[in-house]
């Protein structure tokens, strides 16, 4: 897996929104500065016969600025789709490595919808999305900026200028003189929507800066997981494995593979009312392990209940111990080699985690993977 991008600028994107919401006034703005400035000398080309030159000179002029503004607004629009297709990707990828929430479909959909249904998608969007990073931080332990009621309320907000245009549209066609005589009524709401049209910049600003503060601690742990690995790597090799001096930790002992017909099944074995794993892949994979009391994973048949004769199973690798009072697992890792999760995160050595169904764990380098029922 690669690094996550971490330096996605908020600032530029936030001025670049101010620039694109301002254009249409600057365009307004110039127009009818030049207009009134050139008033004078267009009355005096009507009478000396450069009236109709002078008005081409003016138009001309205009349209070059609205092709500038056209252009200025394409290259916005590509600049905001190729940001917010990689926020919504790497949310998708922070997220997924601990099965967080539903994916966060693809951004240009997202706009789409929003279009259609009148913002009110980006309003559900943006809940669901807050809440997954919410969610992540917890899992990260990173600190958030915003939540999901954050995003909710900023995304109703933006969602609010665009209902306001439309229902002012439709008085005004249904009835051409509401503008003239609620004329002061109209310029308060237009105010209104320029002010709330930037709320949608700050939801996804936010968006932004959380996903900056993601990208660094899964950055982080996809580090440390690969120094995890190549750590056991190093300590394995070249070297009489041992764990504080305890040799029945690490024996070397001939290569053994457990015969399948050994291995828990349903057909073999009755599944008790308590816990169980499930072999994921490698020796034991399909069958149903109960977990009575303790589990011992390892490769002394001698002292373990689940037999794993493979070069990166330490001799008494880790107990796994099923709490029925919470319906809890605790696992704990006595090897060299390492308990991992299927992320590639270490347990810690020696010491009791407490994991919930679900959790996958994965025994070293040595392809046997359990799932915790």
């Amino acid at each position: 897996m690669n690094n996550l991008k971490t330096n996605r600028s908020v600032g530029l994107y936030i001025m670049l929104t101010i620039l694109m919401n301002l254009l249409p006034f600057i365009f307004l703005v110039t127009v009818i500065k030049r207009v009134s400035s050139q008033i004078s000398n267009l009355a005096l080309d009507f009478f000396i016969g450069k009236g109709e030159d002078s008005i081409a000179d003016l138009l001309t002029g205009m349209l070059i600025f609205i092709v500038f503004i056209l252009l200025c607004a394409i290259v916005y629009l590509i600049y905001k789709i190729i940001l917010f297709c990689g926020v919504c990707k790497d949310i998708n990828t922070i997220c997924g490595k601990y099965q967080i929430g539903k994916d966060s479909v693809h951004y240009i959909v997202v706009m789409l919808l929003s279009v259609v249904t009148l913002q009110i998608y980006e309003v559900y969007w943006s809940y669901q999305q807050g809440k997954r990073i919410r969610e992540a931080g917890q899992a990260y332990q990173s600190p958030i900026k915003a939540n999901e009621k954050v995003h909710l309320t900023f995304s109703l907000l933006a969602a609010a200028s665009i209902w306001i245009n439309v229902i002012l549209s439709n008085l005004i066609s249904s009835n051409p003189g509401f503008l003239l005589s609620n004329i002061f009524t109209v310029i308060f709401l237009e105010f209104a929507v320029f002010v709330l049209s930037y709320m949608g910049m700050i939801n996804l600003a936010y968006f932004i800066k959380d996903l900056n503060t993601l990208a660094i601690a899964y950055n982080a742990q996809l580090e440390s997981s690969s120094d995890n690995w190549k750590r056991a790597d190093i300590e394995y090799q070249g070297q009489e494995p041992g764990n504080n001096g305890n040799s029945d930790v690490t024996v070397p002992v001939e290569e053994w593979m457990p015969d399948k017909n050994s291995a828990w099944t349903p057909e073999r074995k009755t599944m008790p009312q308590k816990g169980f794993m499930e072999g994921y892949s490698g020796t034991y994979k399909g069958a149903l392990i109960p977990i009575e009391g303790d589990v011992v994973v390892g490769r002394d048949e001698t002292v373990c209940n689940v037999v794993i004769k493979e070069p990166y199973v330490s001799r008494r690798h880790c107990v796994i111990h099923y709490n029925y009072q919470n319906g809890t697992y605790v696992v704990t890792d006595y090897s060299t080699t390492g308990v991992f999760y299927q992320n590639g995160q270490a347990f810690p050595k020696n010491s009791p985690v407490i994991c919930t169904p679900g959790t996958m764990i994965v025994i070293a380098r040595s392809g046997n993977e359990f799932l915790l029922k």
